[in-house]
């Protein structure tokens, strides 16, 4: 859910091959600088809200039906995106989140919303929220393409998908569908 852009091509002339040939691209790139893997501290973890939302990471909440997954998902996301506490930890900076709720209607967003005591009176323009959008399965190419160009559009940090098994194609007992998503989509965010 967090935000990881997916890799850019270098721009620059790529080096030589050892054969004094220039390669079509680079996919060493791809590949782990030992040098920076052992210099860079992997003890700590960065967090968008403690212990849910780790930077870099991608969380699934799952539970039964009707269980407030969704209220939990829209209380903690509200609070990032409007700067405020977070299941009891300090307020802090808001930051831009994108939430794509594929369940929920407009009524039902105010409604939540305001039993969670935001109103007009609450600063949400971090928090780009999309109801029942209309994109191709996000796990197909243009599905992925279109979510990826939001998420740079609005700077998102966090991407939340509500509920997943609505924004793909496909039977949501079959692990395929799923693996697509993660190849368009989870892996680029």
């Amino acid at each position: 859910l967090t935000d990881l852009q997916p890799l850019e091509p270098d721009l620059a002339t790529p080096e030589p091959d050892l054969d004094g040939s220039q390669p079509g691209s680079d996919l060493t790139r791809m590949l782990i600088n030992w040098d920076t893997f052992w210099s860079t501290d992997h003890t700590t973890e960065d967090w968008l809200a403690w212990p849910l939302l780790a930077v870099g990471r991608q969380t699934a909440l799952y539970a039964p039906a009707k269980t407030g997954k969704s209220l939990v998902t829209l209380a903690v996301i509200a609070a990032l995106a409007a700067g405020h506490p977070i299941l009891g930890r300090p307020a802090q900076p808001p930051r831009n989140v994108l939430y794509l709720d594929l369940e929920m209607t407009p009524a039902d967003l105010h409604e939540r919303l305001d039993g969670l005591g935001y109103g007009p009176h609450t600063d949400l323009s971090y928090l780009h929220y999309a109801s029942l959008p209309t994109i191709p399965p996000l796990n197909t190419v243009e599905g992925a393409a279109i979510l990826l160009e939001l998420d740079e559009t609005v700077g998102a940090e966090a991407v939340v998908i509500d509920t997943t098994s609505r924004a793909i194609d496909g039977d949501e007992n079959d692990s395929a569908p799923y693996r697509d998503f993660a190849r368009h989509t989870g892996l680029a965010l």
